[in-house]
Protein backbone atom coordinates (compact mmCIF):
# COMPACT_ATOMS: atom_id res chain seq x y z
CA UNK A 1 0.00 0.00 0.00
CA UNK A 2 1.46 3.36 -0.94
CA UNK A 3 0.48 6.66 0.54
CA UNK A 4 1.38 10.02 -0.91
CA UNK A 5 1.88 12.88 1.53
CA UNK A 6 -1.03 15.34 1.53
CA UNK A 7 1.18 18.10 0.11
CA UNK A 8 4.28 16.75 -1.65
CA UNK A 9 5.73 20.29 -1.73
CA UNK A 10 5.58 20.75 2.04
CA UNK A 11 8.91 19.69 3.63
CA UNK A 12 7.27 18.29 6.76
CA UNK A 13 4.88 16.17 4.69
CA UNK A 14 7.75 14.83 2.61
CA UNK A 15 9.73 14.07 5.80
CA UNK A 16 6.89 11.78 6.92
CA UNK A 17 7.89 9.25 4.27
CA UNK A 18 11.19 7.55 5.18
CA UNK A 19 13.82 7.02 2.52
CA UNK A 20 13.59 3.37 1.45
CA UNK A 21 16.26 1.02 2.67
CA UNK A 22 18.95 -0.07 0.17
CA UNK A 23 19.58 -3.77 0.89
CA UNK A 24 22.72 -3.71 -1.25
CA UNK A 25 24.24 -1.45 1.40
CA UNK A 26 24.50 -4.32 3.88
CA UNK A 27 27.72 -6.30 4.23
CA UNK A 28 26.73 -9.78 3.05
CA UNK A 29 29.92 -11.15 4.66
CA UNK A 30 28.96 -9.97 8.14
CA UNK A 31 29.00 -12.72 10.75
CA UNK A 32 25.73 -12.44 12.68
CA UNK A 33 24.55 -14.50 15.68
CA UNK A 34 21.44 -16.68 16.09
CA UNK A 35 21.16 -17.57 12.41
CA UNK A 36 20.43 -13.97 11.43
CA UNK A 37 21.16 -12.85 7.91
CA UNK A 38 21.57 -9.39 6.50
CA UNK A 39 18.28 -10.02 4.70
CA UNK A 40 16.59 -10.52 8.11
CA UNK A 41 18.06 -7.25 9.39
CA UNK A 42 17.06 -5.35 6.23
CA UNK A 43 13.50 -6.74 6.38
CA UNK A 44 13.15 -5.85 10.08
CA UNK A 45 14.43 -2.34 9.43
CA UNK A 46 11.96 -1.99 6.54
CA UNK A 47 9.14 -3.12 8.87
CA UNK A 48 10.08 -0.39 11.34
CA UNK A 49 10.32 2.25 8.60
CA UNK A 50 6.82 1.28 7.46
CA UNK A 51 5.57 1.61 11.05
CA UNK A 52 7.17 5.05 11.28
CA UNK A 53 5.63 6.07 7.95
CA UNK A 54 2.12 5.08 9.09
CA UNK A 55 2.46 6.84 12.44
CA UNK A 56 3.99 10.00 10.98
CA UNK A 57 1.40 10.31 8.21
CA UNK A 58 -1.36 10.06 10.80
CA UNK A 59 0.34 12.63 13.01
CA UNK A 60 0.79 14.94 10.00
CA UNK A 61 -2.89 14.62 9.18
CA UNK A 62 -3.67 15.71 12.76
CA UNK A 63 -1.18 18.59 12.44
CA UNK A 64 1.16 17.09 15.03
CA UNK A 65 4.91 16.95 14.53
CA UNK A 66 6.64 13.71 13.56
CA UNK A 67 7.20 11.09 16.27
CA UNK A 68 10.98 11.35 16.10
CA UNK A 69 10.75 15.13 16.60
CA UNK A 70 9.03 15.07 19.96
CA UNK A 71 10.46 11.91 21.51
CA UNK A 72 13.65 12.08 23.52
CA UNK A 73 16.47 10.19 21.73
CA UNK A 74 16.74 7.51 24.42
CA UNK A 75 12.97 6.93 24.29
CA UNK A 76 13.02 6.70 20.50
CA UNK A 77 15.84 4.16 20.75
CA UNK A 78 13.74 2.16 23.20
CA UNK A 79 10.77 2.33 20.80
CA UNK A 80 12.91 0.84 18.01
CA UNK A 81 14.21 -1.87 20.33
CA UNK A 82 10.75 -2.77 21.66
CA UNK A 83 9.31 -2.84 18.15
CA UNK A 84 11.99 -5.28 17.03
CA UNK A 85 11.61 -7.54 20.06
CA UNK A 86 7.80 -7.50 20.19
CA UNK A 87 7.40 -9.69 17.11
CA UNK A 88 5.63 -6.89 15.25
CA UNK A 89 8.31 -7.60 12.72
CA UNK A 90 8.01 -11.06 11.20
CA UNK A 91 11.46 -10.80 9.68
CA UNK A 92 13.59 -11.94 12.58
CA UNK A 93 14.10 -15.60 13.48
CA UNK A 94 12.39 -16.83 16.65
CA UNK A 95 15.74 -17.30 18.45
CA UNK A 96 16.40 -13.56 18.49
Amino acid sequence: MTFEPPDPNHPEAVACTPIPLVPAGFNKNAVLPYGLTTDNIAAAMSDFLEFLRVVNHRLYAAQIQRLECFMMPANFSTLVSEFMSSRNTRSLPEAC
